[in-house]
């Protein structure tokens, strides 16, 4: 990535979405801190940072009732026709195939064939959230630069999975079946 991609990502900032609300972002983003999911440092630094890159952030379920406020990368988006976002330099070939989407089907065919196999037997279920995963599974030191943002005047650099990654549904994937099985 050039100094002119990363200029112009940096002048661009964040999506409008995530100012909306500054009180509910800073509550998400002191609980990614806290549970050491980032890293926080003074925005200054992030110039100094060699091979860095930002991403412009946003906020989903601001003002839906009973849902979280999240924090998400948009690593799809570019500022200008010729900038190149980090979704633009990896590939989706590389990484695991994702399941999800076929796995509620694939569990009721589960749960169903259980239930002719033991029809008497009483059949407990346990839970698979897979949420907790994208966090657990960390970057590379080389690639956390990657993944900075400017937010609140701090930088904030991800040291896990972010949810906007083309790559992050297939590593976490991985760590899924694995807790399926």
């Amino acid at each position: 990535l050039t100094t002119a991609n990363f200029r112009a990502f940096r002048q661009y900032g964040n999506h409008s979405t995530f100012d909306e609300d500054p009180t509910k972002t800073l509550k998400a983003l002191v609980k990614d801190v806290s549970r050491s999911y980032a890293l926080l440092a003074d925005q200054r630094l992030i110039d100094f940072i060699q091979h860095g890159h930002t991403t412009p952030m946003g906020m989903v379920n601001l003002n839906k009732p009973g849902k979280k406020p999240r924090i998400v990368f948009d690593s799809t988006w570019r500022p200008s026709f010729d900038a190149t976002a980090i979704n633009d330099i990896t590939d989706k070939a590389w990484e695991p195939q994702v399941y999800f989407p076929e796995s509620f089907e694939r569990l009721l065919r589960w749960i169903y064939n259980l239930r002719i196999s033991y029809p008497a037997k009483e059949i407990y279920l346990a839970d698979d959230d897979i949420t907790p995963f994208f966090w657990l599974l960390k970057y590379h030191p080389e690639m956390v630069a990657l993944h900075m943002a400017v937010m609140h005047n701090h930088m904030v650099a991800y040291t896990g999975l972010t949810f906007g990654d083309n790559t992050s549904p297939g590593n976490a994937e991985t760590m899924a079946r694995a807790r399926q099985h």
